[in-house]
C-alpha cells in the first residue's frame, strides 16, 4: 500500500493545515516531482528536521519530556516533516522517569499541533492511570501550541500551563479523501479494485467520494470523536456537554481564553519559570514518608501527647501560633483546617504551622493520624486555591445559616450538573458567584 493512502485512510487529531501539508510531501515524493523545500518549512514555521530531541532533560528532580511536533504509534518518513514523536517511545520516556528515584515531578514540554488518533488515545488513558497512582506530579506545558492530539495527551496529566501566545484546543477529528480519478486519466492509468466485502473498498482515492463512503467515514470519525470528548472530560473534571459546548468543535484558543474555559490551568512566562516553580513547590512539600524519615520527634510527640489536657494548652495558643505563622496564607491555612477537621484535630497541627508547614504537610499528618477525610481535605485545597483569605469556621451557626446554605446549594448544584468533585465544584463557584462566596466566608468566620 502507497503512503498516499495510509495518509488517507488514517483518522487524525489535529490541525487540518498540517494535514494537508503532510499529503502535499508525499504526494510530490509519489509523483517524483520536486519538493520545494523552502515553502513546507515556511508552512511549518521552522526548517526540516529529522532530529528527535534528548529524551530527558532532568533539572534537579524535574525531568521535562519533549513532546514535538507529529504525533504517530510509530514515526518514521514523519520526522522529517516535523521531528514527530513516537506515541510508543513517548510512554517508555515518561515510564522510565516515573521509575527514577533521582526524578521527583514530570513536566512535558508540548510544541506539536497533534497527530494519528492511533497511539494516542492508549497513551492519554495510560497518563491519567498514572496520574490517578499518584506517584510522581506529571505536569503539561503548551509551548507554542498542544492542538488536537498533543491536547489530549496533555490534558492527562495536571496541571496545565502555556505560553501567553500558545495555541491550544482543536478539539476534534479529521480525515482527508483525496480523488485521484482525473490524476489516474491524465497519466493513462485506470485502477480497479477487487474486493470481498462490500466495505472493503470503500473511499478509495481511485474514484470520487460517494454519499455512501462519506456516510460510512463521517460514522467512524463521529465515534472517535466521542473518544476524545469523553476523555477531556475525564481528565480536566468537567462534563462531555461542557466540552462540547465551550471547549470542542475544533477550535483553536490562546492561553487566556483557555484558561477561562478550563483548557489549561495557568499562563506561564517560559518553560524555566514553571520548572523553578516546580522545584520550589518539591522543596516545600513533604510526604509521609519524609515526614516520618525528617521529623519522627514531631511525630512521636503527638502520638504520646494526644489527651484532652494537652489538646485545650494547644488550642489556647492558637491565637499566638497564627501571629507567628510570618504569613497571611499560614493563618489561611490554620483557620481553613480547624473548620473543616474541627479544632481538636486541628490543634495538633499548631507546631507544623508555626514551623512553615505547607497544606501537603498538614494532610500528610491527618492521614498518620488516621483521620482520612479526603473529600474534606479537597475542600481545603480548592479553598486555598480560589484565594479568599477567609476561613471556614462553625457550618451551624443560627444567624448565618441562610448565607451559608445559598452558597452550599450552588457548589451542590454546579457538583451534580458537571459531575466532578466537590474541589472542583467549590472553586468554579468561589469564582462564579465572588459576592455570594465572601457571604458564606463570613458566617464561617461567625465563630470567632
Amino acid at each position: 500500500m502507497k503512503l498516499i493512502d495510509l495518509i488517507q485512510e488514517e483518522a487524525w487529531a489535529i490541525k487540518p493545515d498540517v494535514l494537508d501539508t503532510i499529503h502535499a510531501v508525499l504526494a510530490a515524493k509519489l509523483h517524483s516531482e520536486s519538493v520545494d523545500i523552502a515553502e513546507i518549512e515556511a508552512k511549518i514555521g521552522r526548517p526540516l528536521d529529522n532530529q528527535r530531541d534528548p529524551e530527558l532533560d532532568i533539572r534537579d528532580g524535574v525531568a521535562v519530556i519533549p513532546v514535538r511536533g507529529i504525533l504517530a504509534k510509530r514515526m518514521n518518513l514523519m520526522t522529517a516533516i516535523s521531528g514527530g514523536t513516537s506515541t510508543e517511545i513517548l510512554k517508555q520516556d515518561i515510564q522510565a522517569a516515573l521509575d527514577d528515584d533521582s526524578i521527583e515531578a514530570i513536566i512535558l514540554d508540548v510544541d506539536s499541533p497533534g497527530g494519528t488518533v492511533a497511539g494516542t488515545m492508549e497513551l492519554a488513558t495510560w497518563l491519567y492511570e498514572q496520574r490517578e497512582r499518584k506517584r510522581k506530579p506529571i505536569k503539561a506545558f503548551a509551548n507554542e501550541q498542544m492542538a488536537s492530539a498533543a491536547y489530549w495527551i496533555g490534558s492527562a496529566g495536571i496541571p496545565i500551563s502555556a505560553q501567553a501566545t500558545a495555541q491550544i484546543g482543536s478539539i476534534g477529528v479529521i480525515t482527508a479523501h483525496y480523488d485521484y480519478s482525473q490524476y489516474d486519466a491524465k497519466m493513462g492509468v485506470k485502477r480497479t479494485f477487487l474486493t470481498a466485502g462490500k466495505y472493503k473498498a470503500i473511499g478509495n482515492n481511485a474514484e470520487p467520494l460517494s454519499q455512501e463512503a462519506r456516510d460510512y467515514i463521517q460514522e467512524r470519525l463521529d465515534q472517535l470523536y466521542t473518544l476524545f470528548v469523553d476523555s477531556v472530560a475525564q481528565n480536566r473534571g468537567v462534563s462531555a456537554e461542557y466540552v462540547l459546548n465551550e471547549m470542542a468543535e475544533g477550535k483553536i484558543f490562546l492561553a487566556k481564553q483557555a484558561m477561562e474555559i478550563n483548557l489549561i490551568d495557568n499562563i506561564s512566562n517560559s518553560l524555566d519559570d514553571l520548572v523553578r516553580a516546580t522545584q520550589e513547590e518539591l522543596r516545600m512539600s513533604m510526604t509521609i514518608e519524609k515526614l516520618r524519615a525528617d521529623h519522627p520527634d514531631i511525630i512521636a510527640q503527638l502520638n504520646e501527647e494526644w489527651t484532652a489536657e494537652n489538646v485545650n494548652k494547644i488550642s489556647e495558643a492558637r491565637t499566638e501560633a497564627r501571629a507567628e505563622a510570618g504569613t497571611e496564607t499560614r493563618a489561611r491555612i490554620l483557620e481553613l483546617h480547624a473548620g473543616i477537621f474541627g479544632k481538636e484535630i486541628s490543634g495538633q497541627f499548631e507546631a507544623l504551622v508555626k514551623s512553615g508547614a505547607t497544606v501537603e504537610q498538614l494532610t500528610a499528618m491527618t492521614d498518620l493520624l488516621g483521620t482520612k477525610k479526603t473529600e474534606k481535605r479537597s475542600e481545603l485545597l480548592a479553598a486555598l486555591q480560589a484565594g479568599d483569605g477567609g476561613a471556614i469556621g462553625d457550618t451551624n451557626t443560627p444567624d448565618r445559616a441562610k448565607e451559608k446554605e445559598s452558597f452550599m446549594d450552588k457548589v451542590k448544584e454546579y457538583k451534580a450538573e458537571h459531575k466532578c468533585d466537590n474541589a472542583t465544584a467549590l472553586k468554579a463557584c468561589t469564582k462564579k458567584w465572588p459576592e455570594l462566596h465572601k457571604e458564606y466566608i463570613k458566617s464561617a468566620n461567625s465563630e470567632e
